[in-house]
Formats: structure tokens, C-alpha cells, sequence
């Protein structure tokens, strides 16, 4: 995960749409935002969680999926 992914903790919706600068966000009123950053591997693909409580981020989370959708 790219260092500018790593301190998003505490930041505000619109702080982290200027950080991570995209446009395909799932719902902007919802509390949990998911972002496809790329492959890894060919194999395995990275997820960026982001979970809000007062539109401010408590969690930020990567996640890595193989292509057949399991969690390692």
C-alpha cells in the first residue's frame, strides 16, 4: 500500500477524495468506502477499506483477494 494511503485516519470525506483523487465512489454518504488500488501480483488484487463514523475516518484497512474471491 502507498504511503499515501497510510495516514487517513481522522481525515474527512473530502480530505481523502483530495488524497486518493478518485471519482468512482461507491456511495459518498456511506460510512464504509472501498477502492480498488491494483494488482499486486497477477494474481492478487488490493482493496482499500475505509470505514467513517462523523465523517471522519476511524479505520483504514488494506485488503489483499486472490482472483478467486478468498481472503488471505
Amino acid at each position: 500500500m502507498s504511503n499515501k494511503y497510510k495516514n487517513l485516519t481522522g481525515k474527512t470525506k473530502k480530505e481523502v477524495l483530495e488524497i486518493i483523487q478518485e471519482d468512482n465512489i461507491n456511495y459518498f454518504n456511506s460510512n464504509r468506502w472501498i477502492f480498488y488500488l491494483g494488482k499486486v501480483h497477477f494474481w492478487q488484487k488490493e482493496f482499500l477499506h475505509l470505514f467513517f463514523e462523523e465523517e471522519k475516518v476511524i479505520l483504514s484497512r488494506a485488503v489483499f483477494k486472490n482472483c478467486w474471491n478468498k481472503k488471505i
